[in-house]
């Protein structure tokens, strides 16, 4: 019984700090119990969406914070003169 009322409540909070509108919620219900194998793509396919823009994100962040060493000025980078591959392709 203990049991029960805590999964009880865990959905009444889970429910009440949801951020997607009830319309929303209402079509995702509606294709679930109409088709539940597409629904659960859907809700996967967004899953994955979700997870690669926050490590996008969280790369961007490490990118520009200098974890992986410093980035180089534009000026340094348009300096770059290589004629190795020029070379080695006349060979």
């Amino acid at each position: 019984m203990q049991l029960d009322s805590t999964v009880s409540k865990l959905k009444h909070l889970l429910k009440k700090i949801n951020p997607l509108p009830a319309r929303w919620q209402e079509r995702y219900a509606r294709l679930a119990s109409s088709k539940p194998y597409l629904a659960k793509f859907v809700l996967a396919a967004i899953s994955l969406l979700v997870l690669f823009l926050a490590f996008f994100l969280l790369f961007l962040v490490l990118l520009f914070n200098g974890s992986f060493g410093p980035i180089p000025a534009t000026a340094s980078l348009k300096k770059i003169d290589h004629n190795l591959a020029s070379e080695v392709y006349s060979a």
